[in-house]
């Protein structure tokens, strides 16, 4: 590679309006820009609102991508949530009268200088997400196979089914995103077994707390810190499999705070544990059950407080 260049794995997406010459057909070019324009503001601020860099718009479609320039993990989450969050904007901005098709794609580019008409990624993760666009039906966002895999878990997909792809003699696993499933993938890695070794002192601290909040009706906040990796998340996964054994069982309320996006759940967070803790015992709001709330923000539990 030349000075300046970097390899990278990112998740590259392109999108493209479906029935942009007909309905561009009988109308003024002047509306028409407008009506472009306004497509382009929509699908930028989607793009960048969950941390993506907008590569280009050509015509009527656009290149995106996520991890570079700057790195970032959850690289394909992102871009899938990005590519569902711009289908929904085209549904509210032109109710029907144009449509979109998405492809996503994961894999290792070169990043380089961007030159006037060109890309600042090269490699063949580009060329598929491109294809994954073209087969892509109007309405549609369809992802690679290790898109798909990488986003396991945050997001519903389709069986995978092949297209058709130049320079591709067996064709591109394809995999239709159905909806989101959640605001992250879980942690871990599928089919292992999770141990939990080390940290019953910590368990029982935090047993004894629950025990004493529950029994004087007063809220109780615990911080968890510590460095990534560490157990964090592990240690509050065992304490509420624990607490499902406790009387009263608590209720939960879940939310996360991502470095992505906007909005603030934090108040909602805390008038669902308000409500939860005035409710009596063995009501719908402070019985057994764990519940969810959705969206981004900071975790709140029933009978006691968590942020992450």
């Amino acid at each position: 590679m030349r000075t300046g260049e970097e390899r990278k794995l990112v998740t590259v997406l392109f999108a493209d309006l479906v029935g942009s010459t007909a309905f561009a057909g009988d109308r003024d070019p002047e509306r028409v820009r407008v009506q472009l324009e306004r497509f382009y503001d929509a699908m930028r601020a989607e793009i960048e609102l969950t941390g993506g860099t907008v590569e280009k718009f050509a015509g009527d479609a656009v290149m995106a991508v996520f991890g570079a320039p700057a790195a970032l993990e959850d690289h394909a989450e992102r871009a899938l949530h990005a590519a569902l969050a711009m289908q929904e904007r085209m549904r509210q901005l032109f109710s029907g009268a144009l449509e979109l098709r998405v492809g996503v794609n994961t894999g290792d580019v070169v990043v380089g200088a961007a030159r006037a008409g060109s890309s600042f990624v090269t490699g063949d993760a580009v060329n598929v997400a491109d294809r994954l666009e073209k087969a892509a039906e109007p309405g549609e966002v369809l992802a690679g196979e290790r898109t798909a895999a990488a986003a396991a878990g945050a997001f519903a997909f389709s069986a995978p089914r092949t297209i058709e792809a130049k320079g591709k003699s067996g064709g591109v696993a394809a995999y239709s995103v159905e909806r989101a499933l959640r605001t992250m993938r879980p942690r871990g890695v599928s089919g292992l077994r999770r141990v939990f070794v080390g940290r019953d002192n910590e368990i029982e601290l935090l047993r004894a707390t629950y025990r004493r909040a529950a029994a004087q009706s007063d809220p109780h906040l615990v911080t968890i810190v510590g460095e990534p990796g560490v157990g964090k998340s592990h240690l509050v996964r065992e304490l509420w499999d624990a607490l499902a054994t406790e009387e009263p069982a608590p209720a939960s309320r879940t939310g996360r705070c991502l470095a992505y996006g906007a909005g603030n759940h934090l108040p909602a967070a805390r008038r669902d544990g308000a409500r939860a803790l005035r409710a009596p015992r063995g009501s719908s709001d402070g019985g057994s059950a764990r519940r969810s709330s959705n969206g981004t923000g900071c975790a709140s539990r029933a009978r006691g407080t968590r942020r992450t």
